[in-house]
């Protein structure tokens, strides 16, 4: 089938797609001399300008194909947008959908810097954490003060196409701005943010580097995962220290430990113990 277009040089784009014949003139709205027209034969395209009475090959433009956005698939029937070609920048993706998506976040320091929202998740994939079918690219950055308070956030919101590529052209932006009570309430959101997944990342890289050492004191999983939460009990006060008040005595703490485990190598010359120092150095924020 041959598919037809108007495309716009200014824009890089495409706004408009049809499929029946070639248009016999662009009319008022697509006079404009910024404006070329587009045949598609198979899996060959070609750009093309319009003169006023011909369509004739024009070399100068490469056509660029849209694709349809991925959410659309996850519209309900009566708010289906009529292009499915154009950035879908007003859909609520958290509640307007016709079924929940999945997040993938990313941490550092318990700051939430990104979330991939999926549609599809199985637990008994190990692929991707068993994330699949990607809806939805959340970035997110924040400008911080001397101290570590937050004096904004940018989150920048992309989309993904249908074959899983991102959309590389259009984004959301959006920005949030922090002052006195809310720099502490995100603060303390940060640093609980820390005590969510610190405790399971210990676990994780004590089970993958102290099983394997030959002389390992422990037996098995079963065995880490007690050593795991014993170290945990023995940091408690300073723990809760830390998320109620900001207090840093942690991190003396952490650089105190005698615990052999704490210097196993992770990777990238970094250990346990460096690991843990980093995402607890925030500041006094």
């Amino acid at each position: 089938m041959n598919l037809y277009g108007i495309f716009d040089t200014d824009l890089n784009m495409f706004i408009h797609t049809y499929s029946n014949t070639r248009m016999t003139s662009f009319g008022s709205k697509y006079s404009a001399s910024n404006y070329i027209h587009l045949e598609f034969l198979g899996e060959h395209t070609a750009g093309h300008s319009w003169n006023g009475t011909n369509v004739v090959y024009d070399s100068e433009y490469a056509p660029v194909v849209k694709k349809e956005y991925n959410i659309y698939s996850k519209l309900p029937a009566k708010t289906l947008h009529t292009d499915s070609l154009a950035p879908p920048f007003d859909i609520d993706y958290k509640n307007g959908l016709t079924s929940n998506l999945y997040p993938k976040r990313t941490f550092i320091k318990g700051e939430l810097i990104g979330v991939v929202w999926y549609g599809s998740y199985d637990p008994e994939q190990t692929e991707n954490e068993g994330f699949s079918a990607p809806i939805i690219d959340v970035a997110i950055a924040y400008t911080r003060d001397v101290l570590g308070f937050a004096v904004s956030r940018q989150t920048t919101r992309k989309w993904y196409f249908i074959d899983g590529e991102l959309d590389q052209v259009n984004a959301k932006i959006t920005h949030k701005y922090y002052t006195g009570i809310d720099q502490i309430k995100e603060g303390k959101i940060r640093r609980g943010n820390i005590m969510d997944y610190v405790p399971i990342a210990v676990l994780g890289l004590l089970i993958t580097t102290e099983l394997p050492k030959p002389g390992t004191p422990y037996a098995d999983e079963a065995a880490l995962i007690l050593e795991g939460r014993r170290f945990l009990a023995e940091h408690k006060v300073s723990l809760i220290n830390f998320v109620d008040d900001s207090n840093d005595q942690i991190l003396a703490a952490l650089a105190a430990d005698t615990t052999h485990w704490l210097d196993n190598d992770i990777g990238g010359g970094t250990t346990i113990r460096a690991y843990l120092i980093s995402e607890f150095d925030i500041g006094a924020a």
